[in-house]
């Protein structure tokens, strides 16, 4: 994965598995490394055996992309989209 940063945030509600990630962009030159690190972000996901998870970032993807649909059915919501933002 080009980027991806883990730890752990104590909050008084209790633990948060924290994920800071970066991507490459989606070119066809880096296609397989892009889709490999939105795999291995959903991997993290599911590793961390917390249902408490916030992974922020650029994952240079859209909801019409289905890497990005299936790392948001890992368990994770968008953002944006909870706070009433369109997804694009």
């Amino acid at each position: 994965m080009p980027y991806l940063v883990e730890a752990t945030l104590w909050s008084p509600g209790g633990p948060v598995a924290l994920r800071l990630v970066h991507t490459l962009a989606p070119f066809p030159a880096y296609w397989r490394e892009w889709s490999a690190a939105l795999a291995a972000a959903g991997q993290s996901v599911r590793a961390s055996g917390s249902s408490r998870v916030l992974m922020i970032g650029d994952f240079n993807a859209t909801w019409g992309n289905g890497k990005f649909v299936a790392l948001l059915h890992a368990g994770l919501t968008d953002g944006a989209a909870a706070g009433g933002r369109r997804p694009t």
